[in-house]
């Protein structure tokens, strides 16, 4: 199935490690047949599994391994995570809530940040928003670089925006 989805999404194809359990193929909803999509160049024969990690490895491409983090992972070792064969972990800095409206610190931001340097692994961070005007996305911004104060990281800083079905779209 994870193969499957990878030669049909192409080669910005998304996948996690849990996806090679995956028993049913994933559909691709409708696709405008006059866009061009460009072909996959993954060679199926050139993924397997390492300490537990789906990696893939070609004369061109290495795979890295990486984990998304937040506070409902709670107590992290750090070292353990990194011994494990991780390489990299992008962190929640924190959200906005469609029902609450304020900005929330993710709880373990900042243990979290430390420990992941501390480590040795690279780091990028993400803010989780439901925001609902531009206003609110610049305030979304602003707060997390302040909470970076001036750190320079390996890794980008993510806008992780999702929207509520009955909100409106940012303009």
């Amino acid at each position: 199935a994870l193969l499957g989805r990878l030669l049909h999404y192409g080669t910005n194809a998304t996948v996690s490690a849990k996806d090679h359990e995956q028993l049913t193929p994933i559909e691709p909803s409708a696709v405008d047949k006059t866009e061009e999509i460009p072909e996959n160049t993954y060679d199926p024969s050139c993924f397997y599994m390492d300490g537990g990690f789906l990696r893939y490895e070609s004369d061109t491409i290495t795979s890295q391994v990486g984990i998304d983090v937040s506070a409902h992972q709670q107590e992290i070792d750090w070292q353990r995570v990194a011994d494990s064969g991780v390489q990299f972990a992008i962190l929640r800095v924190g959200y906005r809530g469609y029902t609450e409206g304020a900005i929330q610190e993710d709880a373990y931001f900042t243990q979290n940040l430390e420990g992941a340097i501390d480590a040795g692994l690279d780091v990028g961070v993400y803010f989780f928003s439901q925001a609902t005007t531009l206003e609110e996305a610049r305030e979304e911004a602003d707060y997390t670089l302040e909470l970076l104060d001036g750190r320079t990281l390996e890794l980008p800083v993510f806008y992780d925006w999702e929207t509520v079905a009955s909100s409106k779209r940012i303009h």
